[in-house]
């Protein structure tokens, strides 16, 4: 996730093996939701989904500590 601002995050970083995307937080009613209108991801309980990346829809996804330096 990325910087941070009064509420919690205002970006997720979202990585896959083709893609990084930096995707804007969004309204969730539960969990936490980024969207920009096209990406989506969607994490609740350590769990997380990623949809809208073309081709491609991504379920199950853990999250990973950033690489340090």
């Amino acid at each position: 996730t990325g910087d941070t601002s009064d509420d919690g995050f205002a970006y997720a970083v979202v990585k896959t093996d083709e893609a990084t995307f930096e995707v804007p937080a969004a309204i969730a009613a539960s969990g936490s939701r980024y969207s920009d209108g096209k990406v989506e991801f969607w994490e609740h309980h350590g769990e997380a989904m990623l949809n809208g990346v073309p081709g491609e829809t991504f379920a199950d996804c853990k999250q990973t500590d950033p690489p340090e330096g």
